[in-house]
């Protein structure tokens, strides 16, 4: 069993306990699954930077060209161009790249979902690490200026703030299920993994293409 598919099955009895922000212990269990997760060797392990052209990670994939071993930078779009200094392939390279560095992790720079989703079905099922950059940026020492945008985003992982959140939520949402996703939603914050919304996540788009056919 993958872990991703553990950590999915933790996080689903966290929230069905009804997670708590504000209890120490919750907040002990998500540190311990988050660190699991990430907490990896990017200084001694290769690292393969998969859509890096976003602008939003501009500044991450800086970093890592500063201060890890990135041996390559994927992006289809500026496929043959430099950046950071580094050359830009195409994911048609991902193969033998993947071949010759057996103990490559695979970070996702990816500004939106769809090339998200595209690189994770690239990547497909293999038991190296492909994690998110957020979930990285976790790691990375507290002065790390990630940009305007990137900041503020990881702002919303403030404990203080996210109690304030989760209060008002439940103030005003009465059904669990919606107390289930408020948590999910916490969470997800605090870890940035993909795989704390999958407990409560529910195939609405792909339902409705289904239903017009």
């Amino acid at each position: 069993m993958s872990l991703n598919v553990l950590q999915s099955a933790f996080y689903r009895d966290l929230i069905e306990g009804g997670f708590d922000v504000s209890n120490a212990r919750d907040l002990k269990r998500v540190d311990d699954l988050r660190r699991a997760r990430v907490d990896l060797d990017y200084a001694g392990r290769p690292l393969i930077l998969l859509g890096a052209g976003s602008m939003m990670a501009r500044a991450f994939v800086q970093y890592c060209v500063d201060h890890f071993n990135v041996r390559a930078i994927i992006d289809n779009g500026l496929k043959g161009g430099e950046l950071c200094g580094q050359p830009v392939i195409g994911d048609e390279s991902l193969a033998d790249i993947l071949a010759a560095t057996p103990d490559a992790i695979g970070i996702l720079c990816c500004g939106s979902e769809a090339p998200m989703r595209h690189f994770q079905r690239v990547w497909g099922a293999r038991p190296r690490p492909l994690l998110f950059y957020f979930e990285v940026m976790t790691t990375f020492p507290k002065g790390f200026d990630g940009g305007v945008r990137v900041n503020d985003l990881l702002a919303y992982g403030d404990l203080e703030g996210l109690a304030k959140v989760q209060a008002f939520g439940r103030a005003i949402l009465s059904d669990p299920e919606s107390r289930r996703v408020l948590d999910a939603l916490m969470i997800y914050r605090l870890t940035w993994d993909e795989a704390a919304l999958a407990p409560v996540r529910r195939p609405i788009e792909h339902g409705r293409l289904r239903a017009r056919r």
